[in-house]
């Protein structure tokens, strides 16, 4: 998702041997921690691990190269920043079904955080896909 929008060639180096190891990993988590059956959590928390790092970049990008446009009026802003949040989210989620699953505890507390994060994640999204339409209309018109 990010490699079209960095403007480093090391990052996007960076990118593709993130998106190797992601694999590799995927493999090894299959082979001797979680089967082919089970939900891949921990897989899960590298990939998250990984996108918190890349929108904390795509970011900081953002903020070195300002342009005229206000930063909060801008689509791709509004849609890292709720990516952050709901990875940021995610990712303790199921760090914590883990433990949760292994200590016989109740997943109720975790699965309201897990639905209001959707939820904030998808009305940001929607938001940001709005304000983006209407920078395109007035542009074509």
């Amino acid at each position: 998702m990010y490699y079209n929008l960095f403007t480093s060639k090391l990052l996007k180096k960076y990118t593709i041997a993130a998106i190797l190891i992601i694999v590799i990993f995927e493999l090894i988590n299959i082979i001797f921690f979680q089967s082919i059956k089970q939900f891949p959590s921990n897989t899960l928390d590298v990939v998250y691990c990984i996108y918190i790092t890349y929108t904390l970049l795509y970011l900081k990008q953002m903020m070195l190269k300002p342009t005229e446009e206000k930063l909060y009026a801008q689509s791709a802003f509004l849609f890292t920043v709720s990516l952050v949040f709901f990875t940021c989210c995610m990712f303790i989620f199921y760090t914590l079904e883990n433990y949760f699953y292994k200590n016989h505890i109740s997943f109720a507390p975790l699965l309201i955080v897990n639905y209001a994060a959707n939820y904030i994640f998808y009305l940001t999204a929607g938001i940001a896909i709005l304000i983006d339409k209407k920078v395109y209309k007035s542009n074509f018109i």
